[in-house]
């Protein structure tokens, strides 16, 4: 490891986008910034047309299944986590310290958490047509064949929601709780 010959040289500690003290909040348009921002705009433009794409056929067996609105809510929270990462260079020394903090805590985990709710739903799907598969002798049951009764506590009715609804609790609980552990964190 070299180590510069001028402490004064040195860069600052735990600048990831290249921003000093003496650094000037304005945006770096240099060919770098350019670059940055016009791949982020192209990347953005093809992702729209791919979902705009999926949504119109939306109808089709396939797309039905795959949940496609909590998917798409978890593709473009990632998507904005990935575009505010790909422009860092160009915005970093116009934006405050603890942005990255909460793009990091809050946009990738709300996005990878809707995108698995997603995944979870098209599992249960798969999961519920694969009994068809099997021979009439060998299939178990009729699924939800005898209603249970109702539960009145949170717990109860949890349990008695519809699967798809059910995960979208279980992941909105979950991001209600990282809010509330990053918020308390800063007051440590």
């Amino acid at each position: 490891m070299i180590l510069p010959r001028n402490p004064a040289e040195s860069p600052s500690v735990g600048s990831e986008v290249g921003t000093t003290p003496e650094t000037a909040p304005k945006a770096r348009l240099d060919g770098v910034g350019i670059w940055w921002i016009t791949f982020a705009a192209v990347w953005t433009a093809l992702l729209a047309t791919g979902m705009v794409w999926l949504w119109r056929r939306r109808e089709v067996p396939t797309l039905r299944t795959r949940g496609l609105p909590l998917t798409f809510a978890g593709i473009i929270l990632l998507h904005l986590y990935w575009a505010t990462v790909q422009i860092g260079y160009v915005v970093g020394p116009l934006a405050p310290e603890v942005a990255e903090y909460w793009i990091m805590g809050i946009w990738y985990p709300f996005g990878i958490a809707l995108f698995q709710a997603g995944n979870s739903q098209f599992l249960h799907v798969a999961k519920a047509q694969s009994r068809f598969a099997r021979p009439p002798s060998q299939m178990k049951t009729r699924h939800n064949e005898k209603p249970m009764p109702k539960k009145s506590t949170f717990f109860g009715r949890l349990r008695d929601m519809d699967y798809s609804k059910r995960m979208f609790a279980f992941v909105s609980i979950g991001m209600i709780i990282q809010v509330w552990r990053d918020d308390t964190s800063l007051l440590i």
